[in-house]
């Protein structure tokens, strides 16, 4: 698995770009149809890791302190994120 592109990424319509242009995924209609909102949570996920990480090198430097269970947590979803990398 290759690197994901580096964020910010934008949301217009159902597709999510780079602020260069470049297309970073395209969402299409669910059974449900949550485009709007899938293409909301894809356009932040570069935030939202970058923001876990932060937390995690808070925890690591001992200058936040959170619970065990949230730590695992985050450390899990911040390494499905860069699995294969």
């Amino acid at each position: 698995m290759s690197k994901h592109t580096p964020g910010p990424w934008e949301k217009h319509m159902n597709l999510i770009k780079e602020p260069g242009g470049g297309i970073v995924a395209v969402v299409d209609r669910t059974q449900d149809g949550y485009v709007q909102a899938n293409a909301r949570l894809i356009a932040a996920a570069p935030d939202l890791l970058a923001v876990l990480k932060r937390v995690m090198v808070g925890v690591d430097e001992r200058r936040v302190k959170i619970d065990a269970a949230l730590g695992m947590m985050i450390s899990d979803a911040v390494a499905k994120t860069e699995a294969g990398e």
